[in-house]
Formats: C-alpha cells, structure tokens, sequence
C-alpha cells in the first residue's frame, strides 16, 4: 500500500486530531487476523498488517522496518511512501481496504506520536511506530474468534 505525500499537510502535522494527556493522538489501523493452528479444534489467532503477513503485532509498541523519517530520493520523486506503519486518521476511512479484498480483517485503535510521521495526506498517514493498547489487542482478536466461529456455524 503507498501513500500519496502531501507536504503541506506533513508540515502541518496532526493539528487537527485530539491529542490526549499522554502526548499520542489516536488513529485507525487496519489489520488481518491469522490462524497459525495445524488443528481444526485449536485455533490461535495472531494479528498480522494486512499486505505484508510477516510482521505479527502485539500489545505495546509496534516499530516499523523504516530505517528513519526522512524520504528517500525514490520516494521523493515518485510523490509515494510505501515503507513504515499506514494508518488511518479516521475510522470512516478505513473502508478504503476493502479494494484490496483482503479476507478477515479488523479495524483497532492505536496511538501514535506526532514525533514519529513520516508523512501524511488528507485520510492516511505513515509512522515510524505506533502504540497498541492491551485491552485493543485483546479485544480485537475475541471478536474475530467470535466471527471465525459463526461463519463456521452458518456452513
């Protein structure tokens, strides 16, 4: 997934989100649940980003592969990000995954310093790292198990 830069907006930060008494501003991530069970009987459930299936996320904090924030000449001259955490500024917007037809996904809050953007435009940001709250985590993968469970009661 790349995002469009919008240097203006990038300048202008997260001014428009609420920042909370911590110094992070809540924002949407998008992310596919995975079953990495052998057996039909056990399921275990990890979270994984939606395109990239090798970085598992876990509670507290999630850094992405990006060696800084500064754009690469690539990046740059093509206008586009393609590494670091992608994000969502609103909930609404996170719609904008279902064109990729990605089975089995779920939509958590994380949190996020503005310290730590690379880059933004008008729904979508880039991070360097984002923060995953317990309780969100947790909560995220009860109710992909309980959607996981009625689809297979309904075949």
């Amino acid at each position: 997934m790349c995002l469009q830069i919008n240097i203006i907006l990038t300048e202008k930060g997260l001014t428009s989100k609420k920042v909370h008494s911590n110094g992070m501003v809540k924002v949407w991530k998008v992310l596919k649940v995975n079953s990495i069970s052998k057996f039909v009987f056990f399921q275990r459930l990890i979270l994984t980003s939606p395109i990239l299936n090798s970085y598992k996320w876990t509670s507290g904090w999630n850094k992405s592969d990006r060696l800084d924030k500064e754009l690469t000449k690539y990046e740059t001259y093509h206008q586009e990000v393609s590494k670091g955490i992608h994000v969502f500024l609103e909930k609404e917007d996170t719609s904008y995954m279902n064109l990729f037809n990605i089975k089995r996904t779920v939509v958590v809050p994380v949190y996020v310093r503005e310290k730590d953007l690379v880059v933004r435009n008008k729904t979508q940001a880039v991070f360097t790292k984002v923060f995953l709250k317990k309780e969100d985590h947790k909560t995220a993968l009860k109710n992909s198990a309980n959607q996981i469970k009625n689809a297979k009661k309904k075949n």
